[in-house]
């Protein structure tokens, strides 16, 4: 076989026209690479030439002229799809502004889609947080993986937020002072890197007890606890705090509380990061088989723990 060299159709190699467009074959065409075809294609093939061949043989006795047809050839059906084989549809094609359309509303369901989680996660933590304000150490065991690490990002942002806010309070308080003894001093208070510092400060400082806690339960307590697991736990204990430090700063930003308020809560917030490794600590040492006292284990870790708040409150300069 053969193929036909304008409209690229298989032909048999002794076939001098087309059975399809009915161009003239030429010699140099029969040099061409065979492809073979079942029995029923080549019968096929043979009939339609011999057809075209007795119209050509027709045309050319009829006053001895050559009629040819120059008109465009009509498209063959196909043997697969039994449909033209020229079917292309040109109104099937997506034009530029369709396509980009059609991506950019693929993105907004995409971004539809991140939105709905991070609506539906952030309705996840605020159920947990109630139900940890009535009961900070229910299902310790079993707290969601993040919401711990969410919990002390929280804590570090606010005790920040409300450390700036006062002392913001205090240098203003002070320059106005200074002002009515007739000394100007312009007055230029902590601003949004003072307060991420901070919060680095906080975090690095929450960091430190939950880092010494989680090495007492693997070397002393012999616990197969997570990081996750043991971060979730004392994180348990900073709801109720959280709470208040939240008060605590709208009240701060309005104008209503007084300085002494703010103190409170941030000596609460102290207070709650503390018990809850403290009873953390207690609660896995106990549930050991360790010889070692557990007044012992505390007062080690909290001496540790003063030692490594120390090198960081010096290289801070704080």
């Amino acid at each position: 076989m053969k193929k036909c060299k304008n409209c690229e159709n298989d032909i048999k190699d002794d076939a001098k026209f087309c059975p399809k467009c009915g161009t003239k074959q030429t010699e140099a065409d029969t040099g061409k690479e065979n492809n073979p075809q079942d029995n029923l294609s080549e019968i096929e093939t043979t009939k339609e030439n011999e057809l075209v061949s007795e119209n050509f043989s027709e045309n050319t006795s009829n006053n001895g002229q050559v009629s040819v047809d120059l008109s465009e050839p009509k498209p063959v059906a196909s043997k697969e799809t039994d449909s033209p084989v020229d079917s292309y549809d040109d109104s099937k094609v997506a034009t530029p502004v369709e396509a980009e359309k059609n991506g950019a509303s693929a993105n907004s369901v995409a971004d539809n889609e991140a939105v709905q989680q991070t609506i539906a996660a952030s309705k996840g933590y605020f159920q947990y947080f109630l139900a940890k304000l009535k009961n900070p150490n229910s299902g310790i065991k079993y707290a969601h993986n993040y919401y711990g690490y969410v919990t002390y990002g929280l804590v570090a942002i606010l005790f920040s937020w409300l450390l700036v806010l006062e002392v913001n309070r205090i240098a203003a308080s002070f320059s106005s002072l200074l002002y009515e003894f007739g000394e100007l001093m312009p007055y230029d208070g902590p601003g949004l890197s003072t307060w991420l510092r901070f919060a680095i400060i906080v975090l690095l400082f929450l960091a430190v007890p939950i880092g010494i806690l989680f090495f007492t339960t693997k070397i002393i307590a012999k616990s197969s606890d997570s990081f996750h697991m043991v971060v979730n736990q004392t994180a348990n204990f900073l709801y109720p705090a959280l709470l208040v430090l939240g008060i605590a700063i709208l009240l701060s930003i309005a104008g209503i509380s007084n300085f002494s308020f703010s103190i409170v809560s941030l000596i609460l917030v102290a207070s709650s990061a503390s018990y809850g490794i403290f009873f953390v600590t207690y609660d896995y040492i106990n549930a050991s088989r360790t010889n070692i006292s557990t007044f012992y284990i505390l007062l080690a870790s909290s001496l540790v723990a003063g030692i490594i708040d120390f090198i960081l409150i010096t290289l801070f300069g704080v």
